[in-house]
């Protein structure tokens, strides 16, 4: 096959060399000179010709070579088992490397095959959705409305304590008048019938409120008196007198 280009310009040049002879009509020496000269020329440019294309191909042969080598992964050398072995080792683990990839990529799709499975599921229940989500505001709206009813019940407990204070304020204060008139009792209480209008009725009800003397009577509030005697206004029933007349008595005294 290597030598058909230089056949080829040799049976050219015998050609040509016949066609010049008879073209021309030249004599058969000059023809056959003419002829071998053409003939040596076909014989150097197919030499010629044939080098280049040799080279051509030897050039291709060796960059097919070195781009074949860089792809494919390094050999070990031969008549070296372990070495080998390693290398066989090298590629196993390379494979299972790769298996575990797949596996790995396999079982992400299967999620995501998995997850808009349930996207759709989802988009399918919209309407549920829809009407948890209206009970659900409707609960939020509960919830706002109840520290309001907190608020309300807070400032109702405070009221309540607020009085259960002024009660017992007023308890306290009952109780010290009692601990006072039982003092006063225990001491020796005016005789408060010399007032015009207190009798042996009035004499005890005032002693039971703690007014024991006249002085104590002469600077106390008429309006208090009848308060806690429980005098009705309708009642004929003159404090005020009672109050004077005590002024007057302990300025006697005095």
């Amino acid at each position: 096959m290597k030598l058909l280009p230089t056949i080829g310009l040799i049976l050219l040049g015998v050609a040509l060399g016949f066609a010049v002879t008879w073209a021309f009509r030249i004599g058969p020496s000059v023809g056959l000179f003419v002829g071998a000269m053409l003939l040596i020329a076909g014989a150097i440019a197919g030499f010629v010709v044939e080098w280049f294309i040799d080279e051509a191909y030897r050039a291709n042969r060796d960059q097919i070579a070195i781009n074949v080598q860089a792809t494919m992964p390094e050999l070990p050398p031969q008549g070296e088992p372990a070495v080998l072995a390693g290398f066989l080792t090298q590629r196993e683990e390379e494979l299972r490397a790769l298996r575990e990839k797949l596996s790995t990529t396999e079982q992400a799709l299967t999620e995501c095959r998995l997850k808009r499975e349930e996207q759709a599921r989802e988009l399918e229940n919209v309407p549920g959705l829809k009407a948890k989500l209206t009970t659900l505001e409707s609960e939020l709206a509960d919830w706002k409305l109840k520290p309001n009813e907190i608020q309300a019940k807070l400032e109702s407990a405070q009221l309540a304590l607020a009085d259960f204070r002024q009660r017992q304020e007023s308890h306290l204060a009952e109780l010290d008048q009692l601990r006072s008139f039982k003092a006063k009792i225990e001491a020796k209480p005016d005789d408060l019938t010399v007032i015009k209008g207190i009798g042996k009725v009035y004499q005890r009800k005032l002693y039971d409120i703690g007014i024991t003397s006249l002085q104590q009577l002469s600077t106390s509030d008429p309006a208090r008196i009848r308060r806690m005697l429980g005098v009705k206004e309708w009642q004929a029933v003159d404090v005020a007198s009672w109050v004077i007349q005590a002024m007057d008595w302990v300025q006697r005294v005095s």
